[in-house]
């Protein structure tokens, strides 16, 4: 039976934790060891199904992480890594960069790719920090053997800036909340319409942008930001409370507070569009549950992500067209996706669902151990 070794920055994770579940249950063909560089410090094992083997290395010091992952790296027990994100920076980032170089364990390695680690190029800080760091992942880049992303375009993005010849594999992660229709839901005559902004703290979010696309439609929406979540700058996130109520009064509903699953999908269940305004792929989860119920989704069209959703049939939205648009319009969008809730929801069971996530990681693995070097 081959060994496949993950390394995880973070368990317990909501993507993380649900692909381990998933793997250690439905990929059994295979022997799975989950390595977690970071922890709550709890154990781990009481998260997850018996049979998934952790390894936590958040107790130890640095030098000791360093030696572990590269005696587990290179052990010849695993014919494959899975490198789970690549958002790794300064030191560690020059230690996997050296691994690679000079001990070629990209030859047996894939990154399974987050979103935002993609974007690293265009969105990191733009200073000297910076430059080192991108200088240090495209070393490791050009080395795995494959990468692996759902989006044909962002493979074909990472070709172009980093210059590779790995495998492509179309893999994705299971949704960790589930893809459920929402109970049908109607907007009373004169009610607001209820809006998603963002889908958390993080200021590639660009919540400012997107208020300023809906200043017109003040006093006919509720506006929802989720701020709970990958809050990585305080200031910023004052900044968009301040600004929400500003523009929007009570109807701005910011939530400060971790919801757990089934608040977070009674939420969703109860918004009426969504919009995003990342000038990259994220929120793929929230975005398949809300085709998934028919809903508006609203996105840059300049995104890959958006490209994508519209060639495989969804109707996605231009986040740049809501300047222009009144509540009048909204609601003829609103009641036009519901129509398209049953095709919608073929295409969602076709390519995202639980049982077609396993079955494309199936299908992915099989073929990279066809092409990867055999040591016997």
């Amino acid at each position: 039976m081959k060994k496949i070794l993950h390394l995880m920055t973070k368990l317990p994770d909501k993507y993380n934790g649900k692909f381990v579940e998933i793997s250690s249950l439905h990929l059994s063909e295979y022997q799975h060891y989950y390595v977690a560089l970071v922890s709550d410090g709890t154990d781990l094992a009481k998260y997850y199904p018996e049979q998934a083997n952790i390894l936590d290395l958040n107790s130890l010091g640095k030098i000791s992480k360093w030696k572990k992952i590269y005696s587990l790296l290179s052990s010849k027990d695993f014919e494959l890594n899975v490198f789970h994100g690549l958002f790794y920076t300064g030191p560690f980032l020059a230690f996997i960069a050296f691994l690679f170089t000079f001990f070629k364990l990209g030859d047996k390695s894939l990154w399974m790719t987050w979103g935002g680690d993609i974007y690293y190029f265009q969105n990191r800080p733009k200073n000297f920090l910076g430059w080192i760091n991108e200088l240090f992942r495209k070393r490791v880049i050009r080395k795995f053997f494959a990468i692996a992303s759902p989006l044909d375009e962002e493979l074909k993005l990472i070709s172009l800036n980093y210059k590779t010849s790995a495998l492509h594999l179309n893999l994705l992660y299971p949704n960790p909340i589930g893809i459920e229709k929402s109970p049908e839901k109607k907007i009373e005559k004169g009610k607001p319409v209820k809006i998603l902004a963002g889908n958390s703290a993080d200021p590639q979010n660009n919540h400012l942008e997107i208020f300023h696309r809906l200043e017109n439609l003040k006093n006919d929406v509720v506006v929802y930001c989720i701020l709970s979540y990958a809050v990585v700058d305080l200031s910023y996130r004052d900044q968009v409370i301040k600004k929400g109520y500003d523009i929007f009064g009570e109807n701005f509903i910011p939530i400060l507070d971790f919801m757990g699953p089934e608040k977070y999908k009674e939420l969703l269940n109860d918004i009426d569009i969504s919009i995003f305004f990342h000038n990259r792929q994220q929120a793929m989860g929230n975005i398949y549950q809300f085709l998934y119920s028919g809903k508006c989704v609203f996105l840059r069209k300049d995104t890959l992500s958006s490209v994508f959703l519209k060639r495989i049939g969804f109707n996605i939205y231009d986040s740049n067209s809501l300047i222009h648009l009144n509540k009048t319009q909204l609601m003829k969008l609103i009641e036009s996706e519901k129509k398209n809730t049953e095709r919608y929801r073929e295409i969602i069971e076709e390519y995202f669902d639980t049982p077609a996530v396993i079955s494309v990681w199936e299908n992915g693995l099989e073929k990279l151990f066809a092409y990867i070097k055999k040591s016997h």
